[in-house]
């Protein structure tokens, strides 16, 4: 069945090492240029260098086979053999993890190359684009980034999680007053003067940021207050130049924060914690992973001011099973995740009765 011309979205997907694969929505034998109303083009899976067998080899499609590299998809001139036809195109999802299909906005095992040539043609149609997932897109630059930053004055959602290469230049001119959710996480070459100019100071809207694995300071946290009032969820894990100071002020000047993760802040204690937590409204989701003072009693804290709790990412903590099990006995109401993995002090049967229940649980 070929994907006739009022298709809307598009999913490919490789899904195993040998080359099998799936996508959703209608089967394909011609490429997605044929389309030109399509919304959604999500490309997240092929990371892995193979193309979908719906394509085949037949003469007409052979150059999606040049698309892919094994090990690291290549996606040159990709993007333009879809978007070039497609002005409508709100969504594109290029990286391993896609935010915008549900999945977790989190780490990454495979890098995928996007280079220039592949991304420039977003330029002449990227003032439709809502969505940009390119997370896990290790080898994105300025020159890549920046034309689509500039142009897409209606962007919503941003994922450049993994994004190691991109420095300050990326963001300058970055057109962001609609932004809402931006992931930067491990995105090592940000410094903190140029997210507060180019990105936190345009975007008063913004409601979900992860600056996590990143060399950012507590001057990042300032602006972020300063400037980001609307913001319900922060994940600024493992920043090793970030202080508790600076986490206990921004618990304070975050009005509306309700997801917050702190995961690998070390030093910080349990009066901490009862600090952060008690400020303004209560909070739903928290990692505390790695956060090695934190006890036993950091679980009845947590159930005593954030009552309605769903998440808890503590893998790598003190906890011990007893504390563990009491807080799912209590929390079993509104608790939705739960993550205790390599907690030397818990269990492993208990650990792995928690994953079972809860599923694999990555950092917030």
């Amino acid at each position: 069945m070929s994907l006739d011309d009022e298709a809307k979205d598009l999913v490919v997907e490789a899904i195993d090492g040998r080359g099998g694969s799936h996508q959703t929505g209608k089967a394909l034998s011609e490429p997605p240029a044929v389309c030109t109303k399509l919304e959604t083009l999500n490309l997240k899976g092929t990371y892995q260098g193979y193309v979908p067998s719906q394509f085949g080899d037949s003469a007409g499609l052979r150059s999606w086979h040049a698309l892919f590299e094994k090990r690291g998809a290549c996606l040159t001139g990709l993007v333009g053999y879809a978007m070039s036809a497609n002005p409508l195109l709100h969504t594109l999802a290029l990286g391993w993890h896609s935010e915008f299909d549900e999945c977790e906005p989190g780490g990454f095992s495979h890098p995928v190359q996007v280079t220039l040539k592949g991304l420039a043609s977003l330029d002449s149609v990227s003032q439709s684009l809502v969505n940009l997932d390119a997370g896990g897109c290790s080898f994105l630059c300025h020159e890549d980034i920046q034309p689509i930053l500039q142009s897409a004055g209606g962007l919503e959602r941003l994922n450049l999680n993994g994004a190691r290469v991109l420095a300050d230049l990326a963001f300058l001119g970055m057109r962001s007053v609609q932004l809402r959710h931006l992931i930067l996480r491990a995105n090592v070459r940000i410094s903190d003067v140029g997210i507060v100019s180019n990105v936190l100071t345009n975007s008063p809207n913004l409601e979900l940021l992860n600056v996590g694995c990143t060399k950012l300071t507590d001057a990042t946290l300032r602006g972020i207050i300063r400037h980001c009032p609307r913001l319900k969820s922060l994940d600024v894990c493992f920043n090793r130049n970030m202080t508790v100071a600076g986490l206990r002020a921004a618990a304070e000047g975050l009005p509306q924060l309700v997801d917050f993760g702190f995961s690998g802040f070390e030093l910080l204690t349990i009066p901490d914690l009862k600090h952060i937590l008690s400020c303004n409204a209560p909070k739903t989701k928290i990692g505390i992973a790695a956060c090695k003072d934190l006890t036993d009693d950091a679980l009845d804290i947590i159930l005593q001011l954030c009552p309605t709790i769903e998440r808890l990412f503590a893998a790598y903590s003190a906890f011990t099973t007893a504390g563990i099990q009491a807080f799912v006995q209590r929390a079993c109401g509104s608790l939705q995740q739960l993550c205790v993995r390599d907690s030397e002090a818990v269990d492993e049967a208990v650990v792995a009765d928690i994953q079972k229940r809860f599923g694999y649980v990555f950092d917030i």
